[in-house]
Order: C-alpha cells, then sequence, then structure tokens
C-alpha cells in the first residue's frame, strides 16, 4: 500500500508509512508533540509491513485494527 487515507476519524495505511508521515508533521509543528508521541506508542506494537486502521476520533482513545502479511489473499499491481 503506497499511500495514506485519512477522512477525518480514521487513517488508514502501512505502517511504517503512517510513522514517516507522523515524524514530518511533527518536524513540521503540524502536531504537538503529545499527538505524535501518542501514534509512537501505539504503532510500536506493529510491523512496518502491517496495514492499519486507526480510529483516532473515539472518545475512550484511539482504536488500533490490523492486518498482516498473512492475512493478504490476492497481490495486485
Amino acid at each position: 500500500m503506497n499511500n495514506i487515507y485519512d477522512n477525518g476519524t480514521r487513517m488508514l495505511g502501512q505502517v511504517g508509512k503512517i510513522k514517516q508521515y507522523n515524524d514530518k508533521l511533527y518536524r513540521e509543528k503540524a502536531i504537538e508533540e503529545e499527538q505524535w508521541l501518542e501514534l509512537v506508542k501505539e504503532l510500536v506494537w506493529y510491523k512496518d509491513t502491517d496495514i492499519v486502521s486507526i480510529n483516532y476520533d473515539n472518545g475512550m482513545g484511539m482504536v488500533i485494527e490490523n492486518w498482516e502479511q498473512k492475512d493478504i489473499i490476492k497481490e495486485c499491481e
């Protein structure tokens, strides 16, 4: 998955690319350190190749669903 998608309440993408994007936002001062660190702490549990859906609009905190390499059912180009 080459893109990161965000509809205002959820973010979808590959963990490695989301980490890079999160770091970029922090370096550019587009997000606060607290927001950056919250996502860093959550994503440390996933492999960079995992695909995740992050619901960051949940009132009880961030909810992450993930798909791993083993979950691939068809390779597309």
